[in-house]
């Protein structure tokens, strides 16, 4: 039979907590009062002065389970209100008999509300989140997550989330502690059983760790992650893509050798797929993880070119919406500065110098795609000037009228612009303008 306990009745059972016959019945009280969807009367029970009463059950976890599991689960839903809050529940020690409980033989149910309270802790601030680590939070709840039974309900789940908790915020834990939790979740996300939801956690834990130096991208890689991730692009739908896609983006902000690790696992035809997506979001991060590929070397460069990359990217700069746009061009920018001669002569075969004319003009006044546009030109012409022949892309972006958005960018009030286009003017059309200013004179 259920009871509805008011929030008038709080005196009572926070008297009734000590008393050995009624503190169960008050914690179970207390507990339904703070579980209310609006505005639960977390700081009236903080007030009311009974949470060290209520740390103190936490140590009977194995002489009386059922009330450290109600004690547990009110601690959890006074630690879902402010950062004020949490740093008061965090005064009263409550963190340390947390990770105890963790590592004990307490049952799991128990367990399963104290990877919610921690995970709620760590996700509360940064601040919060380094308490938890420095009292072991990451070694207990991986414990937890390597010992749990499959048919152990969400302990799994809870334990999981609590984790990428733990590892996400700026700034990054160190490596040392994080880096304790990778083998565990990847183990996670490579069994088939996994629920989706576990899935999607590891996948942001993941990005959050690799989202560093290459020491943690290499930790990341070294777990052999990789191809699950290619695998999860290629057939999986939903939003478990997105942190996919922003775990092997981190990657390919790595190394060379990082890149190519990408490269190798046959990503870039399924990325190809994902640049038609329906959701902005997934072309967007698609875009991004090739733009890092793009910025690495001309072998690199080339696998982009080959898998036909290019004229998908040109067609989504021209038609796409403005944050997809953003990230498409740096793919184009980014491959304009490290291809090799031939390779900027295929990009313009494909209609580069078109794409970034027609940028400039769609964009006269966005101070970030007019500097990397301009980029991109002076990348064409300064690769086009390297052989003992004249210029063969200054003719081409002459007859695409870039010297008419110039015109129409004299009096930009961006001054960064302004020294891009006069030196790129001054260092390649000089003849023309000044042959320009012959005619008018004549």
């Amino acid at each position: 039979m259920s009871h509805r306990y008011m929030i008038q009745d709080l005196p009572r059972f926070i008297t009734g907590l000590s008393s050995h016959d009624l503190r169960l019945q008050s914690v179970v009280a207390i507990r339904t009062i703070l579980s209310v969807e609006q505005n639960p009367p977390i700081q009236d029970v903080i007030d009311s002065g009974c949470v060290p009463s209520l740390v103190s059950f936490l140590e009977l976890a194995l002489d009386e389970p059922q009330l450290v599991f109600e004690t547990c689960w009110a601690l959890t839903n006074l630690l879902s209100g402010s950062s004020a809050q949490t740093n008061y529940m965090l005064e009263q020690e409550i963190v340390p008999v947390f990770v105890k409980l963790c590592t004990s033989d307490c049952s799991v149910d128990i367990k399963n509300q104290v990877c919610w309270a921690l995970g709620n802790i760590a996700g509360d601030s940064v601040d919060a989140r380094d308490v938890v680590l420095a009292e072991g939070g990451c070694e207990a709840l991986v414990e937890v997550l390597d010992a749990a039974e499959q048919n152990s309900g969400n302990l799994k789940p809870n334990a999981i989330w609590a984790l990428s908790n733990l590892v996400r915020g700026k700034p990054q834990p160190p490596l040392s502690v994080t880096g304790l939790c990778l083998n565990s979740v990847v183990r996670e996300l490579m069994d088939a059983n996994s629920k989706m939801e576990s899935q999607q956690d590891i996948l942001w834990a993941l990005s959050y760790i690799s989202d560093g130096s290459n020491a943690n991208i290499q930790a990341v890689v070294d777990t052999g992650c990789i191809p699950k991730l290619v695998e999860i692009l290629r057939s999986s739908q939903g939003s478990i893509r997105v942190p996919a896609l922003r775990l092997i983006g981190n990657i390919t902000t790595g190394t060379d050798a990082h890149t190519d690790q990408v490269i190798q696992s046959q990503v870039l035809p399924v990325f190809r797929t994902l640049l038609e997506e329906t959701r902005k979001v997934i072309r967007k991060e698609t875009c991004w993880s090739l733009s890092n590929i793009a910025a690495g070397s001309p072998d690199q460069i080339q696998a982009l070119i080959d898998a036909d990359i290019f004229p998908i990217i040109f067609s989504l700069i021209r038609t796409d919406e403005y944050m997809v746009i953003k990230e498409a061009i740096w793919v184009l920018a980014n491959s304009t500065s490290g291809a090799t001669a031939a390779q900027v002569g295929t990009l313009v075969n494909m209609g580069a110098i078109s794409v970034i004319v027609e940028v400039l003009r769609d964009f006269i006044s966005n101070r970030q795609l007019l500097t990397i546009s301009l980029e991109s030109v002076e990348n064409i012409l300064r690769s086009g000037a390297e052989g003992i022949f004249e210029n063969p892309f200054v003719a081409q972006f002459l007859s695409n009228e870039l010297m008419d958005v110039f015109e129409e960018l004299e009096d930009t009030p961006l001054e960064t612009v302004r020294q891009k286009i006069d030196r790129i003017t001054n260092t390649y059309f000089s003849q023309t303008v000044g042959e320009n200013a012959t005619e008018l004179s004549e």
